[in-house]
């Protein structure tokens, strides 16, 4: 006897492989699901169709400011999806859904965390008059219930939403996203090929970045660190985004920075394409690599990385920053 097909509404902003790591796992999840069941991608922006995926296009009046844009998508879902399905799975900062994936550190922990005392107030001030804080803690507050099912990608990041919501549940599901690719299991021969496909040292320690928003993802911060290390230490970059030329430019201006007032030359850099879906970055590293994106690099070499991006990069700046 079959078992029932259940019917699941999927609700991204971006349902694309190549957008960002949090899109890359609804992908793979929808792909799997539509194996045994009857999936519906809700959604404003579309990869390459999935057989067996149904496909709903939310509209997007607007692309800036992005809160409201989300604020809308959230309404219009909620609309789509009140009735008709078993299972509503939000990826995205919604008040419905039932089962929601968290992907990125929620806006209250960023704001909040570790704050007391006349720091604690000046954050509340700062949120107060800003609309865009506003909405996101507001929805939040809505999304984190006591009743919510909620599933995080990482242990960390269950850490940290508990914390700034002791309200939900102490033990929350954890499922990690699928890694195509198990740097343990490559032996030293596939290595060495993929390095060389690559371009990369034979012999020297690699380490790997991968991420659209490089900004945002810390890579300034790597990059200071990467300074302190020897020269037979590498970094690979990969991932894509329409401000590439610019990221580029911002890196390379606050690698002079620091090779002018830290006496180091920064000469093992790499930039690659985005993964696919075996990618040889995963054969060929040692370490992957992340940066704590809370923390600053630096007021003084941030404004002069940023200056002189300006002036090297073709759009003149970062125009993708909010």
């Amino acid at each position: 006897m079959n078992a029932k097909r259940l019917r699941i509404a999927l609700l991204v902003c971006r349902f694309d492989n190549t957008a960002g790591g949090a899109e890359r796992y609804v992908v793979t999840l929808a792909r799997a699901l539509a194996q045994t069941d009857e999936v519906h991608v809700f959604s404003q922006d579309f990869g390459p169709p999935i057989p067996g995926v149904t496909y709903h296009r939310i509209a997007r009046p607007l692309r800036r400011p992005r809160w409201l844009n989300y604020l809308f998508f959230a309404w219009m879902t909620w609309r789509a999806t009140r009735t008709g399905f078993d299972i509503v799975h939000s990826h995205e900062n919604s008040w419905h859904g039932d089962v929601h994936t968290i992907h990125v550190v929620p806006v209250t922990y960023s704001l909040f965390a570790n704050k007391h005392g006349w720091q604690w107030c000046l954050r509340w001030m700062k949120v107060l008059s800003s609309p865009r804080l506003l909405s996101y803690l507001a929805l939040e507050r809505a999304r984190y219930r006591a009743d919510s099912q909620c599933v995080v990608v990482s242990s960390w990041l269950g850490a940290a939403l508990q914390s700034s919501f002791p309200q939900l549940p102490n033990a929350l599901a954890q499922i990690p996203p699928v890694c195509v690719v198990d740097p343990r299991s490559v032996q030293e021969p596939e290595k060495q090929i993929a390095r060389k496909q690559l371009g990369l040292p034979l012999q020297a320690k690699c380490l790997l970045f991968v991420g659209n928003d490089m900004r945002k993802k810390g890579l300034p911060q790597l990059l200071r660190v990467l300074s302190e290390l020897p020269a037979t230490v590498v970094l690979m970059v990969a991932g894509a985004s329409k401000q590439m030329g610019a990221m580029r430019a911002l890196c390379a201006a606050l690698l002079a920075f620091i090779a002018r007032h830290a006496g180091a030359v920064l000469d093992h850099c790499l930039w690659g394409a985005p993964l696919p879906r075996a990618p040889p970055q995963l054969c060929s590293e040692d370490f992957f690599a992340e940066a704590e994106s809370e923390g600053e690099v630096g007021a003084e070499a941030e404004a002069e990385a940023e200056d002189e991006a300006e002036g090297t990069s073709a759009g003149g700046g970062l125009g993708g920053r909010r």
